[in-house]
């Protein structure tokens, strides 16, 4: 394992509570030129799909879905009881934090690597945060899955946009959650319901109640000649 990666304070940050029981010390798999196809639920949609490439030198290149501000980093560890994991480090994009109330710059995807079957299972986003600024919790942003795709196997080609390419502007006169009440026409009463209530759980230290709709989900096929209006979105197979 890189000793450089190993130093690195946002994936040690985030998985120290295993440092006990996990040996880290080259034992694990080295998924070098290994790539992730994922599908994940999370970010405000469902069943989307993006890419992550496990390059030389513990560097992540994040595509096709999936924008990084820069390469991540990556590593396996192996726990005692012979599971092991991959962690990637995800440094995000400004808009990343805006929209989706992330406080660091980095977050962290983690899943389990299953060689039989060329998977990552049980994998789960996650970012450190602080209720009120004071109390420390750990909030996962979206789980998922993924297929892994050997050195010599190529991730599929998916046509999207840039994010740079997009424009987000926040409502004139925004300056709090409360705020939402006075633009149903961009936040319906069932989305702030919802919010209040999720904050209200984290809170009290319980599971915040799962969003009922997603911002966007892509329909599972589409016509050709449909436009992206038409089909409901871009599908992703």
């Amino acid at each position: 394992v890189n000793n450089k990666i190993l130093n690195n304070p946002m994936i040690l940050k985030l998985s120290d509570k295993t440092s006990n029981t996990v040996d880290i010390l080259n034992k694990a798999v080295d998924l070098t030129s290994y790539s992730l196809w994922c599908k994940f639920d999370g970010f405000g949609v469902v069943n989307m799909t993006c890419g992550i490439e496990l390059q030389p030198g513990n560097q992540a290149k994040f595509s096709r879905g999936i924008e990084s501000f820069s390469p991540g980093f990556w590593r396996t560890i192996k726990y005692t009881d012979g599971r092991e994991f991959v962690e990637i480090t995800h440094p995000i994009l400004p808009e990343y934090m805006f929209f989706f109330d992330i406080s660091e710059p980095s977050i962290l995807w983690r899943g389990i690597i299953d060689l039989k079957t060329k998977t990552i299972t049980e994998g789960e986003v996650v970012t450190n945060k602080k209720r009120f600024g004071l109390i420390p919790y750990t909030e996962i942003l979206a789980t998922f899955t993924a297929d892994l795709l050997l050195p010599n196997e190529k991730l599929p080609d998916v046509n999207i946009p840039n994010l740079n390419e997009q424009s987000f502007e926040p409502p004139d006169g925004f300056d709090s959650p409360l705020d939402m009440k006075l633009y149903p026409n961009i936040f319906s009463q069932e989305y702030i319901d919802w919010w209040f209530s999720a904050e209200d759980a984290l809170a009290d230290g319980s599971i915040p109640p799962p969003r009922q709709k997603p911002f966007f989900a892509p329909t599972p096929s589409v016509d050709p000649s449909q436009s992206e209006t038409e089909s409901g979105g871009k599908a992703f197979k």
